[in-house]
């Protein structure tokens, strides 16, 4: 999900770790315990019957956020600096308030350890903290929903499913221009997708978005030469599991790659 130097990249798998709580579990579930009222054992109920809200409740998750998060530059998109400066709980729950993003809570509580991992290391950033980020743009900026993928029995495990297409998220933070760090995260992607056996060539495919964030976002800055590293993995007789490749830098889409019913290799974005 990393990248920490300018050729070395993390297999995504052996992320497991087991860490949760009940908190989590509530989010995930969406549960929300019913006021009482004291000493009657018994239900308030409002005027039309129905129960009665405890103010001390936490929204319930189909609520959506106050319109001051996240904070926002003067064009209307995250403000990341800021974002990022923000406590890791208050975004995780800011999140499962929203309405649009489904937690799996192993899962959940892996994701929250290692990005505040990531944030205590001397490298402050990495992999974790930029899907992190990935879900926050989905959710806020897109206005997708965002499922977590649940634990696959021991086969390799795709990300997310991003209003139901499977997608996976590779992201790279520090500033390289090698070709072979885009065709890698390629590769790996195609083979977590081909080997999960949620995905077939033949039927379903999935998605991938490669981020360059912090550093990395001066990475590849020649768009006709990274559209080209693309293409060289990306087409009709290679990489056949994915139907998309997207590319961002600081969350802003600059590539898009799609592959038609046709199996035609077509440029999305930016038109023309």
């Amino acid at each position: 999900k990393k990248l920490w130097g300018r050729d070395n990249i993390e297999a995504s798998g052996g992320r497991r770790m087991e860490f949760a709580s009940d908190d989590f579990l509530r989010h995930s579930t969406g549960d929300t315990p019913e006021s009482s009222q004291k000493g009657t054992g018994k239900t308030a109920r409002s005027s039309d019957g129905s129960p009665q809200k405890d103010p001390q409740d936490k929204k319930s998750p189909d609520q959506k956020p106050d319109d001051s998060y996240p904070p926002r530059t003067e064009s209307g998109r995250i403000d990341w600096v800021k974002q990022r400066l923000l406590p890791v709980e208050e975004r995780i729950d800011r999140l499962l308030e929203s309405g649009r993003f489904k937690a799996d809570p192993k899962r959940l509580a892996e994701l929250k350890s290692k990005v505040l991992e990531e944030q205590r290391s001397k490298a402050s950033t990495g992999g974790y903290n930029g899907e992190l980020e990935f879900i926050e743009r989905k959710v806020y900026e897109e206005k997708k929903h965002v499922e977590m993928v649940r634990d696959n029995h021991g086969k390799t495990n795709p990300d997310y499913y991003v209003d139901g297409d499977i997608t996976e998220v590779k992201t790279t933070v520090v500033k390289t221009d090698n070709p072979r760090t885009i065709t890698e995260h390629i590769k790996d992607a195609n083979k977590q997708l081909k080997l999960s056996g949620i995905v077939s060539s033949d039927k379903n495919t999935g998605s991938l978005e490669i981020q360059l964030i912090n550093q990395g976002s001066e990475s590849y800055r020649n768009a006709i030469e990274l559209e080209n590293i693309v293409r060289r993995q990306f087409h009709e007789n290679r990489s056949r599991s994915l139907h998309r490749v997207a590319i961002y830098r600081e969350h802003q889409l600059i590539l898009e790659l799609i592959r038609t019913q046709e199996n035609k290799i077509i440029k999305s974005f930016p038109k023309g």
